[in-house]
């Protein structure tokens, strides 16, 4: 069982991980480079900041710099990646969204299958897999193999989607 659950928590790392750069590096190229729904999210997320009751310090500073243009990206991607990704609408508006992916190339309902993965690897790390952390009982959850294999291969197949999908984007703005 606990190799099982290893595997979930690997497999949510390699998610985090590679989510993160994808956004990172094509998420840089492609707000540089104008293409069209990565700029318009970029400009709706810093026009949502400067309407705050308070101006974010990271803003602030951005705008300060030498390079505001380089530090407003900069702030803005590392608002999209500084926390791990806790579910199918965080993979939704901090990558799909953020890198302008259509809909039709990786659909709401791909990424919502993997919402029981995510409770999964949420309980194992934040519960300890228990069944219930409330009682006394260190009873934890039981997963097949089967099941787990299946939840992996489906994070898999979304992250592909989606790296796929950023490669679409670059290849119609010309990137």
């Amino acid at each position: 069982m606990d190799v099982l659950r290893s595997a979930i928590i690997f497999t949510g790392a390699g998610l985090d991980a590679t989510m993160k750069r994808l956004v990172n590096d094509v998420g840089r190229v492609l707000i540089v480079g104008g293409a069209a729904g990565a700029r318009g999210n970029f400009d709706a997320f810093l026009k949502d900041e400067m309407a705050k009751p308070s101006l974010p310090e990271g803003l602030r500073d951005a705008v300060l710099d030498r390079n505001p243009d380089q530090a407003l990206l900069k702030y803005f991607l590392a608002a999209r990646t500084k926390a791990s990704f806790q579910g199918s609408s965080d993979l939704k508006a901090r990558v799909r969204q953020t890198l302008g992916i259509p809909n039709r190339d990786v659909p709401d309902s791909s990424i919502e299958a993997l919402d029981g993965f995510f409770m999964a690897r949420n309980s194992i790390v934040h519960q300890m897999d228990l069944e219930d952390p409330s009682s006394k009982s260190i009873a934890r959850v039981r997963r097949t193999p089967l099941e787990v294999a299946g939840d992996c291969s489906e994070v898999f197949d979304v992250a592909t989607a989606l790296i796929t999908g950023a490669a679409g984007v670059c290849r119609r703005a010309g990137l």
